[in-house]
């Protein structure tokens, strides 16, 4: 008998996109799965449309929230609901490829090392498109909290993860509105190995707009207080310095340098 895998979707203002989403989860081969659909306040008719899909479909469940709270509260909310001792997490406007789980569970089946794997995926967005990571095997599997430190490799809809673990490492942390995946397997990486399929088995939309991930706070706030959280990991593997300087190059290519060396001085002090 397969697992049951519990497929989280978080969902706000995504009423075009939905429907391809959940297909692409029904057209997995592998069978065994629930359809967790979180709407997150959404002001477009998205939670009647998975209301509708609910009553359509017998493995989807919706879950309407009543007001906006952003991606990691939503899918915080779908694990709650779900019954599978595997958890992955689709976005509204992600593409699954037909065998993603079934590949990412034989992984696991020769890996059983591994409570979380994830897999490459083909990025759109408008500063790059293609496979991501790349084929370097370097840092991707294994002890990877170091590398994690410095970039995020592991995309949200590519996640397989035992739910027990997700919730040991602490879920999702609501509080971050921006890159709260990164936050996660940064979390996450610290308390156990990470397996990795490399092989695209995700298309992930990186587009900006009304994206669920996009739409509330400031990557800055987020990449700021990872690093001034895990400053003395950073600093034991000589990479603070190294790191901090990328976020300031790229706030003075934005025009932001000051605003976010303030916001920077502001963390420190709180900690």
């Amino acid at each position: 008998m397969e697992e049951l895998i519990s497929v989280i979707i978080p969902v706000y203002n995504r009423k075009d996109k939905l429907e391809k989403s959940v297909e692409s989860v029904l057209k997995q081969s592998w069978k065994n799965l629930e359809i967790i659909a979180v709407d997150d306040g959404s002001t477009d008719g998205t939670g009647e449309l998975l209301q509708r899909l609910e009553a359509e479909i017998p493995v989807l469940k919706a879950v309407l929230l009543p007001q906006n709270g952003g991606a990691a509260n939503a899918r915080n909310a779908g694990v709650k609901e779900a019954s599978g001792e595997w958890l992955a997490f689709q976005d509204s406007d992600d593409y699954w490829y037909p065998d993603k789980l079934e590949k990412q569970m034989a992984y696991y089946a020769a890996h059983p090392e591994y409570p979380l794997i994830y897999s490459a995926f083909r990025v759109q967005s408008e500063k790059q498109q293609g496979k991501y990571p790349r084929d370097d095997m370097s840092g991707l599997e294994g002890d990877i909290y170091p590398q994690l430190l410095v970039r995020n490799t592991i995309g949200s809809p590519t996640i397989l993860v035992k739910k027990e673990c997700f919730w040991e490492a602490g879920g999702f942390d609501p509080s971050y509105r921006n890159i709260e995946d990164w936050d996660f397997v940064i979390r996450f990486s610290r308390k156990y190995p990470i397996g990795y399929v490399n092989e695209v088995l995700v298309d992930a939309d990186y587009y900006q707009g009304e994206r669920i991930s996009a739409l509330h706070g400031n990557y800055y706030l987020g990449r700021l207080r990872m690093i001034v959280s895990c400053r003395e990991d950073m600093q034991k593997l000589g990479i603070f310095d190294r790191v901090l300087l990328e976020v300031f190059e790229t706030a003075a290519a934005e025009g932001c340098l000051e605003q976010v060396k303030q916001l920077f001085r502001t963390l420190m002090g709180m900690t």
